[in-house]
């Protein structure tokens, strides 16, 4: 493979400058570029070098004179779920006359940042997230989200909310687990409505470098309207909670299963919830998650849903379009090296241990998670005779929650409640 289309497929980036019809290099080949932002006092760019594998955080950098310097360090975007949104938002960096702005995940809240050209960094918000904003002669204006709120946009002319008075969202409880190992576990509960105890889902993010937070899940909210509480947090992996926390590196099903299951029991001891009535779902990584944990739990979880998930790492590194960098960055196995670790941390190698009914649902375009994933772990449930069924949408692909047609959303998310009725 050529050189460069070996620094492509890894993720190496490189800045050049053409100067009289010559290409002259000026920073990278260790790790991504992104985001490049001009301006009179030089180039600013979002960017890593993998230092700590795939939950490495960004550094916003100021490249000029040929000197690139980190001004700012974080999780460089909002990064936070939402099923109320798709595709990109500008976010950062821009230049303004008093500094370059960027947006940064914080503790479940996507804040606005300033920072000047010596690292000072201030924050400019802090209620609710920024999903996007734009500097103008008139002032700033942002679009900002919540928990029960879209996007609205907010600026020097007011705010104008075009959802005001459609949507009708109930705003989740705050909690966190304090793990023996000493770190916060954060998370939140939708209660439904009368006094429990009430049936429990454990809703798992997807990622894992992403988080919950301030921002719209019209899914748990549904959930809770059809009378099921949801219990979802940000465990190890997940983004704004600085570096080490982001980390998984190699340790897959480990300290994330830790943090889930420590704080399922805590919101089981802390909120009106019923013990025998809890269910298990997630999409992506959360679909991950959920194959793993209802292999090594067979008697904890009543009901499972597992979206675009993975089952086995093996098949994933060469079908999935991030399979290879991916799978390495975050196992440091390769199938031809070391293909006993991609096995250790495959679901499927544990699957002969599921007792939980599950249903299987897979967009048939999924080039993320490929859809040989969710058909292996349906074929397997079925043969071992578990309670199981497969969701399959045409034409869709991973992004079917947030971006699918319409009616394949809503029949979706029907799919989940029947099985949630029938099982849970």
């Amino acid at each position: 493979m050529p050189e460069d289309a070996r620094a492509q497929a890894e993720g190496r980036d490189t800045l050049f400058l053409l100067r009289e019809g010559r290409l002259e290099k000026v920073y990278g080949g260790v790790g991504p570029i992104f985001a490049l932002e001009w301006s009179p006092e030089g180039l600013f760019f979002l960017g890593h070098a993998f230092e700590r594998g795939g939950g490495t955080e960004a550094r916003l950098y100021h490249l000029r004179g040929g000197e690139a310097r980190v001004l700012l360090e974080g999780s460089l975007q909002n990064s936070l779920n939402s099923d109320l949104r798709y595709g990109q938002h500008p976010q950062g960096p821009r230049w303004g006359e008093d500094g370059v702005y960027v947006v940064r995940t914080e503790a479940g809240r996507a804040r606005l940042y300033r920072v000047g050209l010596d690292g000072k960094a201030e924050a400019l918000t802090e209620e609710g997230s920024v999903l996007a904003f734009a500097l103008t002669e008139r002032g700033l204006f942002l679009l900002k989200e919540d928990f029960t709120h879209p996007a609205r946009l907010e600026g020097p002319l007011g705010t104008f909310d075009p959802n005001a008075g459609v949507l009708d969202l109930a705003e989740p409880l705050y909690t966190e687990w304090t793990s023996p190992e000493g770190h916060k576990v954060p998370g939140w509960v939708l209660l439904p409505e009368g006094e429990g105890p009430h049936p429990v889902i454990l809703y798992i993010h997807g990622g894992p470098h992403t988080a919950f937070g301030a921002a719209p899940m019209l899914e748990l909210q549904l959930f809770r309207r059809a009378g099921y509480a949801v219990a979802f947090s940000n465990p190890r992996g997940s983004t704004g909670y600085g570096q080490d926390f982001a980390l998984l590196e190699g340790e897959w099903g480990e300290r994330d299963e830790r943090d889930l299951m420590g704080f399922l029991d805590h919101v089981l001891a802390h909120f009106p919830l019923d013990p025998k009535r809890v269910g298990v779902a997630g999409g992506s990584y959360g679909g991950y998650m959920t194959n793993w944990l209802t292999a090594r739990y067979p008697e904890r979880f009543k009901a499972a849903v597992t979206d675009r998930s993975i089952c086995n790492w093996l098949s994933f590194f060469g079908a999935s379009d991030i399979g290879p960098r991916f799978t390495y960055l975050e196992l440091k196995a390769k199938p031809w090296e070391r293909p006993e670790v991609l096995w250790e941390k495959s679901p499927l190698r544990l699957v002969h241990r599921v007792r939980t009914p599950t249903l299987v649902v897979h967009s048939e375009q999924d080039h993320r998670c490929p859809i040989d994933q969710g058909e292996t772990w349906y074929t397997a449930l079925f043969h071992l005779g578990v309670k199981t069924a497969f969701f399959r949408v045409p034409e869709e692909g991973h992004e079917l929650s947030r971006s699918g047609r319409p009616d394949r959303r809503l029949a979706r998310l029907r799919a989940y409640l029947d099985w949630w009725r029938e099982n849970l």
